[in-house]
């Protein structure tokens, strides 16, 4: 610019003293000599007027393009930091300013070292160091320190910079906040690891160790869960006759043996467990008048209703308790007190329970999987431009109107489309949902910010994403005239946080039905046993002093016994069989009205002990289409439960009728009818519900569920309709073959 000037001085100086001396002669010829020169000269001043302005305009557009750059980074929701050769920051963007505490002022001139946490060794910074100083990229994760102390995690990329002649002239760093991603990584690998835990001690039910092996496998176990703060102190108080006992301990304080020796026996601590509740005991607080020097929790261990104990577990004194420690804690103190149920019953299950291990093995590998969060940032290697276009973000502004003026790169990888598709494009291109684009266009007028403010977006192949925006709205001589910022697609985040709500929810229902599959094998297979083992030990010692009508009624009585020993243990098979998703279904087209007649052929000898009717009023050839052995199942159960709850002298009747897609099947009786309060737990396998016939036959409380799981596994569906005195009508339907 400045020779520019010069010469232009120059010119000017000579076409002045040009036209002074043309005024000043009077000659033609030299006059005409004259006035050509200063045409040539006229013209190439106007030459290098033309070139400086273009050079102007050039330095302007180069300048607009750097601003905007620079407003990218400044924008970005990652931390972006330039160093020297020595590691010291020379700029940092706005978001490491947020993220870390430390102002501009601050940071500037330090070097990243203060935002070490020392959880890191010096051999990892070691090869950081000799990656970037040989001229490559490194990647990997900090675990920094912010200025007020908090920890977090970040997921950096470091580059060199370098000059024209090829020489590393800076250092640069993209930076993201991972800090809930890996705290989420955490909380899955402690379900994971606590599923483990409980899954060994249910182990130790099919094998022939002892109560006492129970105690010990119980607190080893458990004190290999470091994430509950625990140390490698734990006890197991017995419960027994009213009172507790020191069962077992592993590296126990003698303070801690002292005190519980104190108040083991008494009926405060025993009061305690007996609220079948975690209590959690912090440090220095008040605890059956003592002050502990140690923070514990105090875990029952219960079962079926009857306490077994409690487990004493010693925290670190710098923890913390959390909900999910909690429900966790409360789950495996029911699992120690079902395994010792199971335990104080001579009957071995081990077939029952090797069923149930494989539902529970099929129905957790879903929470082995996890799919990929995050993309990982694109490679930059030269100032501004390359930062820009490292963004794994999306950068973009869009004027007032709605244009797209300018997009990073990046938006190829969120949409599809290539940024040169989308400039001077309208912005309705993206928008999935009407409600949602004046929501947001609102939002954005109202308080000119948006942070983590998330819409549904088209993706150029028709698909649609989540995306997160981090805006803002620009202003120029207080009138908007754009919006700015970066957008992310949290589509995969979503999508991750919603299958780890599932699998929780999955994990209370396996909690649930591992509940009720104990409570049936520990209470209903023990009084049948019970009833077998008494009338074979009552024959046996006084065999000879039995009468023949003696020995013929106690026989009966085993019989019938047995009888619903058997149907309890085929339910529970078939129970387990379909949560196991290995109980095949066969449909085939069914003559009802045979399969009917044939059901009450075999059942007549039951109904008529009662002198109960038995009416098929279904119509001769009426087909469904059903797998065969399920149907009879189903209508087998049905018919089975209104006998045992209709009185003598009644009718169960079982009728047919076609609706549009399904068949719809009802068994009616004229029994005693079910209470409106006890509707609601006739199908629910955690709820333990079951009642004596009419004539006091026994029943297992499996037989209506699993007709429903049958009904269900046709695709069908099944509803009752009862009122106390006035007998019962139970509809299911199956759907027709198509």
């Amino acid at each position: 610019m400045p020779e520019n000037s010069k010469s232009v001085r120059e010119l000017k100086n000579i076409i002045e003293r040009i036209n002074s001396e043309i005024k000043a002669k009077e000659c033609e010829g030299i006059d005409n000599v004259l006035m050509e020169i200063k045409s040539l000269l006229q013209k190439e001043l106007e030459e290098q007027i033309s070139g400086i302005k273009d050079s102007i305009l050039e330095r302007k557009k180069i300048e607009e393009k750097l601003a905007l750059f620079y407003e990218g980074i400044e924008q970005s929701a990652d931390s972006i930091v330039f160093t020297n050769l020595a590691g010291d920051m020379i700029y940092v963007n706005k978001q490491f300013i947020d993220l870390t505490g430390y102002s501009y002022e601050e940071a500037i001139g330090q070097n990243p070292r203060i935002l070490k946490s020392g959880d890191q060794s010096e051999m990892f910074y070691k090869n950081l160091w000799d990656t970037i100083t040989a001229g490559k990229v490194w990647q990997g994760l900090f675990h920094n320190k912010k200025k007020n102390g908090e920890l977090y995690w970040e997921d950096a990329r470091i580059f060199p910079v370098f000059d024209d002649d090829g020489k590393i002239k800076y250092y640069g760093a993209v930076k993201q906040d991972v800090t809930q991603r890996v705290a989420a990584e955490e909380k899955n690998k402690h379900l994971i690891e606590a599923q483990r835990v409980i899954n060994v001690l249910l182990n130790s039910v099919t094998t022939d160790c002892t109560v006492e092996h129970i105690y010990s496998i119980s607190l080893k176990h458990l004190l290999e869960l470091k994430w509950l703060g625990v140390t490698s102190e734990a006890l197991f108080l017995r419960y027994d006759n009213e009172k507790l006992n020191v069962a077992t301990s592993i590296n126990l304080s003698r303070d801690m043996i002292s005190l519980l020796n104190k108040h083991v026996a008494g009926s405060e601590l025993v009061k305690v467990i007996n609220e079948k509740k975690v209590k959690f005991i912090s440090s220095q607080s008040e605890f059956l008048g003592e002050k502990l020097d140690e923070s514990h929790f105090l875990i029952p261990v219960s079962a079926s209703g009857k306490i077994y104990g409690a487990i004493v577990l010693l925290l670190d004194q710098k923890y913390t308790p959390k909900e999910e420690h909690y429900n966790f804690l409360s789950s495996y103190g029911r699992t120690v007190g079902l395994v010792l149920d199971k335990k104080s019953s001579d009957i071995k299950i081990s077939e029952y329970l090797s069923e149930l291990e494989k539902t529970y093995a099929a129905l957790k590998k879903e929470t082995n999987e996890k799919e990929a969060l995050l993309e990982k940032l694109t490679a930059s290697e030269k100032k501004y431009r390359e930062i820009f276009e490292s963004f794994v973000d999306v950068y973009y502004r869009v004027n007032i109107d709605g244009i797209i003026e300018l997009v990073s790169p990046s938006i190829k990888d969120v949409t599809g489309w290539e940024p040169d598709e989308l400039i001077g494009k309208s912005t309705d291109v993206f928008f999935a949902n009407p409600e949602e684009k004046e929501g947001f266009f609102q939002t954005f007028m109202e308080i000119g910010l948006l942070k983590n403010y998330e819409i549904s977006m088209y993706r150029k192949d028709g698909s649609i994403a989540i995306i997160s925006f981090n805006s803002k709205v620009v202003y120029k001589n207080g009138e908007p005239v754009a919006t700015q910022g970066t957008f992310r697609d949290v589509t995969e985040l979503k999508e991750a946080e919603k299958k780890l709500a599932e699998a929780n929810a999955r994990l209370e229902e396996e909690v649930a039905t591992k509940d009720k599959f104990f409570s049936i094998i520990s209470h209903d297979l023990r009084s049948p046993f019970t009833a077998l083992l008494g009338y074979t030990r009552m024959i046996d010692d006084d065999f000879d002093s039995f009468s023949r009508e003696e020995l013929q009624e106690a026989i009966k009585a085993l019989h019938s016994t047995s009888e619903n020993l058997f149907e309890l243990l085929e339910g529970l098979l078939t129970w387990s069989r379909i949560q196991r998703g290995i109980l095949e279904i066969n449909p085939e087209n069914v003559n009802l009205n045979e399969a009917v007649n044939e059901l009450f052929e075999l059942m007549h000898p039951v109904a008529d002990k009662k002198q109960i009717a038995l009416i098929n009023e279904t119509l001769p050839n009426t087909m469904v289409y059903a797998d065969p052995d399920m149907l009879r199942g189903i209508i087998r159960n049905l018919v089975s439960n209104s006998l045992k709850f209709t009185p003598e002298g009644g009718t169960v009747s079982i009728k047919h009728s076609a609706g549009e897609d399904v068949d719809l099947i009802t068994v009616s009786d004229t029994g005693i009818g079910i209470k409106k309060s006890d509707l609601d737990k006739i199908f629910r396998i955690d709820v333990h519900h079951t009642t004596p016939g009419t004539n006091n036959e026994p029943g297992t409380g499996l037989g209506l569920i699993l007709v429903k799981e049958l009904v269900e596994k046709h695709g069908g569906a099944i509803k009752i309709e009862s009122e106390k005195g006035k007998g019962t009508n139970i509809t299911f339907t199956l759907p027709k073959k198509k």
